[in-house]
């Protein structure tokens, strides 16, 4: 059982698209260092564009790299309680919200893995965090760039 207060709330499906991208990643590895060997032989190095710009590359992917492995060695996965009619938000819920009066519906995603495109919300977004154990019929005021909105839960499901 993890201990460490910070740990990241993923779904099976949020940790499979992180175990995933790591997989890319990693293989993507390989073929920077094979594009550094081959730009390498451009000659002078500090004015050869291309091997500066692998390098940039393997830099951005190793600190992705980093980043995807932190998640998963910190990472409790979640499962999607279907079945309790009592029960709160949490992530892998699929929920209808008000916000100021308009409804919408969203499936809360753990830590990292939300899609805006597919109507996700992040677990760690200001009103993931207000709306996380909170119950059908809860209304609560979240701080936004614009001034506070005022988003009430109207289903679990």
């Amino acid at each position: 059982m993890k201990t460490n207060k910070n740990f990241i709330h993923l779904t099976p499906d949020g940790k499979k698209r992180i175990q995933n991208e790591l997989k890319q990643r990693l293989k993507l590895r390989k073929e920077i260092a094979k594009k550094i060997e081959q730009t390498a032989s451009f000659g002078d190095r500090s004015e050869n564009a291309s091997y500066s710009s692998a390098l940039e590359e393997r830099d951005l992917n190793e600190a992705r790299i980093a980043e995807l492995e932190n998640i998963l060695e910190n990472c409790i996965v979640v499962r999607e309680d279907k079945g309790n009619k009592d029960r709160v938000v949490s992530v892998g819920d699929r929920i209808v919200l008000s916000i100021n009066g308009r409804k919408a519906e969203y499936k809360i995603s753990g830590t990292g893995t939300a899609d805006p495109t597919k109507n996700e919300l992040s677990i760690d977004s200001p009103i993931g965090r207000a709306i996380h154990g909170k119950r059908v019929g809860d209304t609560v005021s979240v701080e936004a760039p614009l001034g506070k909105i005022k988003v009430k839960i109207e289903k679990i499901f």
